[in-house]
Formats: structure tokens, C-alpha cells, sequence
């Protein structure tokens, strides 16, 4: 009698696994439509009212027009070159970039692949005797199979594939260093920049949530001319004692390369700037990364040396 009541209550949940995760694959295709409608849909040209640079505390640049509707977009580093205030420009999608395409393409298809692998297996302890699962399962089990021998090789391959897993792993947490090695390299170079004092024009302060960081984020709007006049506006993320530093100020000393003035940085004139910078709880992840990085450093030196450096 348990037994029964038992495989029956297993046999329901198996039906509403299969009904839930089939209806929430449905609602990541709406959410993906929806969130991606009207990107097609053609329209006239949109005039260049602005254009401005926006960079993190510590990473690349992102570029942005000010379109004539009202809208912010973002471009490419090209069109950003390019384009000059009032001429015409179409974005290639209507309601949001292409950085944002992007984000909602993956995100959706993970959860939409997710829930739809979810509905199979519910749906294979309830029709998996039927002959459609069972031709399904047999071409899943030779996809496995194909999948699995990829990495069924001989000892020598198998160190080869674990040796250059390494590598990429290595270059994948060393990227975010080699971007601030950069970024810190351009500011202290002393070749190819000017200084210049700008204007304030806004600053804003972005509350933190569990989601969204570990500190707030300080933001300094300046506009700046260069040596010929020619007028540039930057939004830079700050240190929160920059920040209040400059809060209430109505100029703030800066330098831009002369290559592209749009490339700024502010003038740091006082060591708290610094320790500020570098002491704020979003740097949390950056330092485990770091223990992360040098931990499998160490592990491939210890197991296969230097690269490119043959043993004697």
C-alpha cells in the first residue's frame, strides 16, 4: 500500500516538474522576444547631439551618443571616431545595444537550456517507454558517447589537454590584471599627455545591492577643452574620497592623451585618493581572483615548468 502511494506521489511531481519547467522554457522565449522587440523595426535617422566617453575605476572605456530623440547609445570605438555632433546616425537595434543583445540573448538561453533539460528528464520517468523516447534516448546516448571519447584519450594527449586547460585558465584570470596594468601604464606614462582643467558637470552616486556589487559606485561627469578648443565630456568612475573631494567643486584638475583626448584621467593630488581607490570592498573579488590566478600558476610551474622553456 506504501509502495503504491508512493510511486503515485512520484509519478505526480514527475507531471508538475514536466508542466513547470516546459512553461518557464516558454517564458525565457517571451522574455527573450520581449525584451529584444522592436530591435528590426526600421526607422528614420536619429541626429548626434552628444557624444561621451564612460570609464570604470580601473577597465576599458565604453563609448556613447546622445541621439536627438532622447536616447543614450552605445557604439563601437569606430562609429564613435566617426560620427561628430549633428550627423545622422541609425542604430543597429532600435531599443537597446548591441552589449545588451547579447547579455539577454545568453542569459535566457542558459535558463531556456536549463529548463528545458529539466522538462526531459520529467518527462522521460513518464514516457520513457514510449517509442519517441526511446529513439530520443538512444541518439542522446550516442551524442554522449561521441562526447565522452573526445576526451577518451592516451595518457600523453590527456597531459597535453590538461597542461593547456591550464594555460587558458591561467590567461582567462590574468586578463582583468593585464587591463589595469594598462590602464595604470597610460596614466603614469608622462609621455603623450596634457593637463587641462575641466568643468563639473554632474555626479551621482549608484547604490550597491547584493546583486549588483559589494560598494556603492562614485561617478564625476567633466566636460574639458584641448589645446585647440575643441570641447570633450567624460562620465569616470571614482573612489569614494575623490568623489566627496570633488563633490561640491566646480572644476577638477585632470590630463587626457593627446591622441585621444577622450582618455582622461583625474589629477590625483593626495595619497588618500590612492588608498581609497585601492582599499574598497568591490576590490574583494579582484584579490580572490588574484589568490586564484597565483594558485594555479604555482600549480603549473610545479607540474610542467616554464613554458617554452625546455628542460636541460
Amino acid at each position: 500500500m506504501w509502495n503504491a502511494i508512493k510511486a503515485f506521489f512520484i509519478y505526480i511531481v514527475k507531471w508538475l516538474g514536466f508542466i513547470l519547467f516546459t512553461i518557464l522554457a516558454l517564458v525565457m522565449i517571451q522574455t527573450f522576444f520581449t525584451q529584444t522587440s522592436g530591435v528590426l523595426e526600421t526607422d528614420e535617422d536619429k541626429v548626434v547631439e552628444d557624444k561621451f566617453t564612460s570609464k570604470g575605476l580601473y577597465f576599458a572605456k565604453h563609448y556613447y551618443v546622445e541621439l536627438s530623440n532622447g536616447e543614450t547609445n552605445s557604439v563601437f570605438k569606430h562609429d564613435f571616431n566617426t560620427l561628430e555632433k549633428g550627423d545622422a546616425f541609425q542604430p543597429f537595434f532600435q531599443s537597446l545595444s548591441w552589449k545588451d543583445f547579447w547579455l539577454v540573448f545568453f542569459a535566457t538561453s542558459f535558463f531556456f537550456i536549463s529548463f528545458i533539460a529539466l522538462a526531459y528528464m520529467c518527462a522521460l520517468g513518464i514516457f520513457g517507454e514510449t517509442k519517441l523516447f526511446q529513439k530520443l534516448e538512444e541518439m542522446r546516448e550516442r551524442i554522449m558517447e561521441w562526447f565522452i571519447s573526445l576526451f577518451q584519450k592516451n595518457e600523453q594527449t590527456k597531459e597535453r589537454w590538461k597542461k593547456w586547460s591550464f594555460l587558458v585558465l591561467i590567461i582567462a584570470l590574468s586578463v582583468p590584471y593585464i587591463l589595469m596594468a594598462k590602464n595604470v601604464v597610460i596614466k603614469v606614462m608622462p609621455i603623450g599627455k596634457e593637463n587641462a582643467i575641466a568643468e563639473m558637470q554632474d555626479h551621482e552616486i549608484t547604490k550597491s545591492t547584493g546583486s549588483r556589487g559589494l560598494s556603492n559606485t562614485y561617478t564625476l561627469t567633466y566636460t574639458f577643452k584641448d589645446k585647440k578648443k575643441h570641447s570633450y565630456k567624460t562620465e569616470k568612475d571614482v573612489s569614494r574620497y575623490t568623489y566627496y573631494k570633488y563633490a561640491n567643486a566646480t572644476h577638477i584638475p585632470i590630463f587626457y592623451r593627446e591622441t585621444f583626448p577622450y582618455e582622461t584621467f583625474i589629477d590625483t593630488r593626495s595619497i588618500g585618493e590612492v588608498i581609497s581607490t585601492l582599499f574598497r570592498f568591490s576590490n574583494i573579488p579582484l584579490v580572490v581572483n588574484a589568490s586564484l590566478l597565483i594558485y594555479f600558476i604555482k600549480k603549473y610551474l610545479d607540474t610542467w615548468g616554464i613554458p617554452l622553456v625546455r628542460e636541460k
